[in-house]
């Protein structure tokens, strides 16, 4: 069994309180003049990755460095946890030293069953995800979920990884059924074969 928990996090410049094992969410007022922080993720089992978004503002420098900007979250989670990506972010593994990124391009496709409708069938959606290793394309994917899947999609780029797509919001509503402008979010999780 892999324990996917983090042994220790902090960030630095911001005060993200006590550190907990359990806790899985953490909330902090960043100091003025704070613009960038270093982050700094311990997993609790050995050879587990972390996954962190946005990605690493400057790779030449040690650590994942974050631009702090209003209203910018920042998610660590080790690998196998759902994170939350909004369209052309990224997520990266600062522990396999910057090797691993996902990030979310696009949504292709979205026939699911407006919110405030009737329909024949649940319809899809589709999205498209970049993964690379390292900075050398491993490739696009695309994942389709069903508009009343409850399992996540799981493909492969091929190599050592699987990509899960959970779910994907909002749905679409009847005035703006067919657009794919919507701030969409996905939740995606990466694996290790």
């Amino acid at each position: 069994a892999i324990d996917a928990r983090l042994a220790s996090l902090t960030l630095s410049g911001i005060d993200i309180r006590e550190f907990s094992l359990i806790g899985r969410e953490y909330a902090a007022v960043v100091p003025a003049g704070v613009t960038e922080t270093t982050i700094d993720a311990h997993v609790e089992q050995p050879g587990t990755i972390v996954a962190i978004a946005p990605d690493d503002a400057d790779a030449r420098a040690r650590g994942h460095q974050v631009a702090i900007a209003d209203g910018v979250e920042v998610t660590v989670a080790p690998l196998g946890t759902l994170v939350r990506l909004d369209v052309g972010e990224r997520m990266a593994s600062p522990s396999k030293g910057n090797g691993l990124t996902v990030t979310f391009l696009e949504v292709i496709e979205d026939s699911r069953c407006p919110l405030d409708a009737e329909c024949p069938s649940a319809g899809q959606a589709t999205i498209k995800v970049h993964i690379a290793w390292f900075g050398q394309d491993v490739g696009e994917l695309s994942l389709t979920i069903q508009g009343d899947q409850v399992d996540p999609t799981i493909g492969t780029p091929g190599g050592a990884y699987f990509v899960a797509l959970a779910s994907l919001e909002p749905l679409p509503a009847s005035e703006n059924a067919g657009s794919l402008d919507l701030g969409y979010k996905a939740e995606i999780a990466v694996f290790q074969k």
